[in-house]
C-alpha cells in the first residue's frame, strides 16, 4: 500500500509509512471503525474516503474547534498561519473563513 498507493520509493522506505499503516489499522481493526483520520495530503484523503474512513484536513478540524467554542477564529487562525509558516498549509485567508 505504502509504494502503490501512497508513492513510497525504496530509496526512501519510510516514505508515506505513517499514511499506509493508518489506513490499514481504520481498515482492519473495528477497534478504530469510528476514527476520524487528519491529513493534508490529497491523495491520502482521496484514498482514505474511497476505503470509507472519515477523513478531513487540518482547517476543518480548526473550524470545528471554533464551532465547539474552544478556540475563537482568530486564535484558530493564527495557529494556522503558524501551521503555514512551517510546512505551506493551504489556509483560510481570514478568521471570518474558520465560522
Amino acid at each position: 500500500m505504502r509504494v502503490t498507493v501512497f508513492g513510497g520509493t525504496r530509496v526512501r522506505p519510510l516514505q508515506h509509512l505513517g499514511e499506509a499503516q493508518s489506513c490499514f489499522l481504520l481498515t482492519s481493526d473495528d477497534q478504530w471503525s469510528d476514527s476520524v483520520w487528519v491529513t493534508d495530503d490529497r491523495d491520502a484523503f482521496e484514498f482514505a474516503q474511497s476505503r470509507g474512513i472519515l477523513t478531513r484536513g487540518t482547517v476543518e478540524l480548526f473550524r470545528a474547534l471554533v464551532a465547539d467554542g474552544d478556540l475563537t477564529p482568530d486564535g484558530a487562525f493564527a495557529v494556522l498561519q503558524d501551521i503555514y509558516a512551517e510546512r505551506g498549509l493551504r489556509i483560510p485567508s481570514s478568521p471570518r473563513e474558520l465560522l
